[in-house]
């Protein structure tokens, strides 16, 4: 597994806490919901029983289709994970920094830095993250204090 940040490793242990799953489940899920672009994993870790596959909007298949307590935390756990990747795309990157890669229509690649975002847009979905438990007081208000004082 590549190497979080402080802060991803932060929110790692708050999902496990929050979950039932183990610091290593919740990393687990975290890499494969972000090589699915937050939209969709595939992962297999004993925790979860096994292999299977999520994809949002409630697709859910586990190797142990009759444990339905744990379908639904697996699939609590992707939503909370794809929202966060959604908000913080490069979440298993060493770099603070978080960068967007979008191809162009001359095929070349353009990088996007997060500090090009709409700051009210991204705090509004600080503020849902932050409602959500995934991220603590202070790195919210650090956050939002940064955000702020970029307008």
């Amino acid at each position: 597994m590549s190497t979080l940040t402080s802060r991803a490793q932060s929110q790692v242990e708050s999902l496990a806490r929050q979950t039932g799953f183990s610091i290593d489940a919740v990393e687990s899920m975290l890499h494969a919901v972000n090589r699915g672009n937050g939209r969709m994993a595939q992962f297999d870790h004993p925790e979860f029983k096994g292999a299977g596959q999520w994809m949002q909007g409630g697709m859910l298949m586990v190797s142990e289709p009759s444990d339905r307590a744990l379908e639904r935390r697996i699939d609590r756990l992707c939503e909370a994970l794809a929202e966060w990747v959604a908000e913080e795309p490069a979440a298993t990157a060493r770099d603070e920094t978080f960068q967007r890669q979008s191809q162009s229509s001359n095929g070349r690649t353009r990088v996007q830095d997060s500090r090009d975002l709409d700051p009210f847009a991204a705090i509004e979905r600080l503020a849902d993250l932050h409602a959500k438990g995934i991220l603590g007081d202070d790195e919210f208000a650090a956050k939002k204090a940064e955000l702020l004082a970029r307008i």
